[in-house]
């Protein structure tokens, strides 16, 4: 199997996630964490640096696995654009 193949099936079970109630979760509780931390540092702050530290780094974590399946599901469309427009084999 080559990577395009691989990407193909990677993002075919990204976009069958997309449509569950667990990914609406998922999302919903990135977006949670994200506000926190923006909030939280800019009222009360942190207790000090290694605190600040870990907790954006779960934000930065959360962030790319958001990223992740965003872009592989524009990688997606892409493709089956490009597809679409290209002329049949048959």
């Amino acid at each position: 199997m080559d990577y395009k193949e691989e990407m193909l099936i990677k993002a075919g079970a990204f976009e069958e996630m997309t449509y569950t109630a667990g990914w609406k979760h998922i999302k919903e509780y990135i977006s949670n964490k994200i506000a926190d931390f923006t909030n939280r540092a800019i009222g009360e702050g942190f207790k000090d640096m290694n605190e600040y530290n870990a907790y954006r780094g779960e934000v930065v974590g959360l962030q790319n696995l958001l990223a992740e399946v965003t872009i592989t599901l524009e990688h997606l469309k892409k493709f089956r654009d490009e597809e679409s427009k290209s002329p049949s084999t048959e």
